[in-house]
Order: C-alpha cells, then sequence, then structure tokens
C-alpha cells in the first residue's frame, strides 16, 4: 500500500494534522472516530504519511516561532532606541536582546563567558528584595521523661506528679529537711 492509495478521507486526516490538530482533533474535524485512526496506524503506508504530516507540522510550528521571535526583536529594538523610553526599559530591553543573541553565538574554543550575575548589575539596591533573615530555632526546655524525677522539686516521678498537669512549674530545688 503506497502513501497514494490512501483514502481521501485518511489525506483529510493527516492535512488536519499537519496543519496542527492533534490525532484526536483531527479525526473529530474529518468526520471519523479517533479509534479508527489507531486501527489505520497498523497500516505502513498511513504510518509513514502520519510521519511525514508530523514533521510538517513542526516545521510550521518553527516557522511561526521564528516569526514570533523577530517581532518580539522587533519590539525589544524599539524600547531600546525609542526616545520616550524610561532609561530602566531601555537598559531591560538591550539585556533582554543581548541574552537572546547570546544563545545562538557560536562559541570559540577556550573564550570564557562571563556568568549573567556578573554582567547583569542591579540598578537600584532598594529595588531588590531583601534577603529572608535566617531562621533562629527556639529551644524549648528539654521534656522530661515518665521516671525522671519531677522538675517542680517533689521529689516524685515525672509520671506520679505533673504529667498530666497542663503546663510544667518552674523547677524548685527540694526543701532541706533537718
Amino acid at each position: 500500500m503506497s502513501p497514494d492509495s490512501l483514502t481521501p478521507i485518511q489525506q483529510k486526516v493527516l492535512a488536519f494534522i499537519a496543519a496542527g490538530y492533534s490525532a484526536t482533533a483531527a479525526a473529530l474535524q474529518a468526520g471519523v472516530h479517533r479509534n479508527t485512526v489507531a486501527n489505520w496506524l497498523k497500516s505502513d503506508a498511513f504510518r509513514e504519511a502520519l510521519e511525514q504530516s508530523r514533521y510538517e507540522k513542526q516545521l510550521l510550528y518553527w516557522d511561526q516561532a521564528q516569526a514570533v521571535i523577530a517581532e518580539g526583536l522587533n519590539n525589544l529594538r524599539t524600547l531600546m532606541y525609542g526616545e520616550n523610553v524610561q532609561p530602566a526599559v531601555r537598559l531591560n530591553a538591550t539585556k533582554a536582546l543581548l541574552q537572546h543573541v547570546t544563545m545562538y553565538l557560536p562559541v570559540e574554543p577556550g573564550l570564557i563567558l562571563p556568568e549573567p550575575a556578573e554582567v547583569l548589575v542591579p540598578m537600584h539596591k532598594n529595588a531588590q528584595p531583601e534577603p529572608a533573615p535566617a531562621a533562629v530555632p527556639i529551644r524549648k526546655p528539654p521534656t522530661p521523661g515518665r521516671n525522671d524525677l519531677c522538675p517542680c522539686g517533689s521529689g516524685l516521678k515525672y509520671k506520679r506528679c505533673c504529667s498530666g498537669k497542663t503546663g510544667l512549674p518552674p523547677a524548685v530545688p527540694p526543701a532541706d529537711t533537718a
């Protein structure tokens, strides 16, 4: 079965896929069930045509992405050279354009590029967020074990004295009995 022997409905589904539709959406647009497309995948000719359609879809997306990138770069150039543009906006547009361009430049062997943090210096100290202070752990006094002496100073075990109470009394030294 050659690619020319595909039915018109199969060719229509493939055209929808090449135009950017998913296989399920293309089947819906062509008026067939998605399982029908799944059954067509058992055919070598349809699989080859589907691969070609997906390749054409990728080319379509690549062309669209290049058009959007070109438009974005033109907008950045307008911001860079506009007369009524604030200096901060102009600087950010220049940084974005340079960052985009450096992604696609070939790197020469032995060339050491600076890290972005070294190049991008903040404009205003006050505009940067303050680093969060380091959290200082709050230490609670250790809870006595059940069989330890009670910290209230009664001389009893903790389980028989203050274990059921909500708050521990401050530690009181035991009274001397003479």
